[in-house]
């Protein structure tokens, strides 16, 4: 009999530690491979969201990149013009005093004709 009953009491508390686990271990084991798995979702999309970052960056600084290197040629060709366009101008200011002064030589020429005309027609009257 008291054999039985030790083995009673023990049954008893098996039962017990069996009921312990049904209700209290199992559903928190289970809540905490829930939240486990929710974390390595959560993990993995921040890490995905932290490469895609790293990539938008990248292509946003290749783009600036290669507009920066757009408006230097560009700049660099405006510069080119300007000047060819300077040295234009300061070729037809050279013609134009060129010219003037030509024009003033055979002004000169013409006018020192005129003169020696005159004279020679005040002489002859």
């Amino acid at each position: 009999e008291g054999a039985l009953k030790t083995l009673e009491k023990k049954e008893n508390k098996v039962k017990e530690i069996e009921r312990v686990l049904a209700e209290d271990i199992a559903p928190t084991l289970e809540k905490l491979r829930a939240d486990k798995a929710r974390y390595l979702r959560w993990s993995a999309n921040a890490a995905a969201a932290a490469r895609l970052e790293r990539f938008c960056v990248a292509h946003e600084y290749h783009s600036a990149q290669k507009h920066s290197a757009e408006l230097e040629a560009a700049y660099t060709d405006l510069k080119q013009r300007a000047q060819d366009q300077e040295k234009l101008a300061l070729q037809c200011i050279e013609q134009a005093q060129n010219t003037t002064t030509s024009q003033s030589s055979d002004n000169d020429e013409l006018t020192e004709n005129a003169r020696q005309a005159w004279k020679d027609a005040q002489r002859e009257f």
